[in-house]
């Protein structure tokens, strides 16, 4: 449940960057508002990484080894990057606590704080809307979130659980959206653990 709920967070962010972006809603005013969710988006792809390297499997391993070979292609301080980062060579023996730690605590809590300031300007700047008669940048003319769509939200929650089946199988092993394609390179040129050559 924990992987498909983070797999949705994630969804749930683009598809919200993709209706502020095709819609011009991080234009002036909101502009603030706009890097906060590109911040949130990437810190989110961050959480992810986290945790999906936390189980300490060949899996994570392949992810944990991606993520060395990019940050050893950083040019100048790549090296001295990779090596404070894993604890000394790759895998080093504090990376796992290192993320751990960054999963559990520093990124949620960073998380919320950045979606408080979001909300905090969508509730001061208020929310955009499609130009109309009675429309401005200060006003929002519609049907009020409570309790209209409060309501119809309680009832797709309550569709939802009632449809609720358990799997009856395990999630099959496979690297999440955003690294798929750098390993699909990685096995396309034959070096499954190592895409980037890092040269001293």
């Amino acid at each position: 449940m924990h992987h498909w709920a983070a797999l949705l967070f994630v969804a749930a962010i683009v598809v919200h960057m993709f209706r502020t972006f095709f819609t011009g809603a991080f234009r002036k005013p909101r502009e603030l508002n706009w890097i906060i969710g590109v911040l949130l988006f990437w810190l989110a792809f961050l959480e992810g990484f986290a945790g999906y390297s936390l189980p300490d499997d060949a899996l994570s391993g392949t992810g944990l080894r991606i993520a060395s070979a990019i940050v050893l292609s950083i040019p100048i301080v790549g090296s001295w990057t990779a090596t404070s980062l894993f604890g000394g060579e790759f895998p080093g023996h504090v990376i796992l606590d290192r993320f751990y730690i960054l999963h559990v605590f520093l990124i949620p809590g960073i998380i919320l704080a950045l979606i408080t300031v979001h909300l905090a300007l969508l509730v001061k700047q208020k929310h955009t809307q499609w130009p109309g008669p009675g429309r401005t940048n200060s006003n929002v003319v519609g049907i009020r979130m409570f309790p209209a769509f409060l309501r119809q939200g309680r009832r797709v929650l309550h569709a939802g659980v009632r449809g609720h089946r358990p799997a009856r199988r395990p999630v099959p092993d496979q690297p999440d959206l955003a690294v798929r394609a750098l390993q699909g390179g990685g096995r396309l040129r034959g070096e499954p653990t190592r895409l980037v050559r890092h040269v001293p």
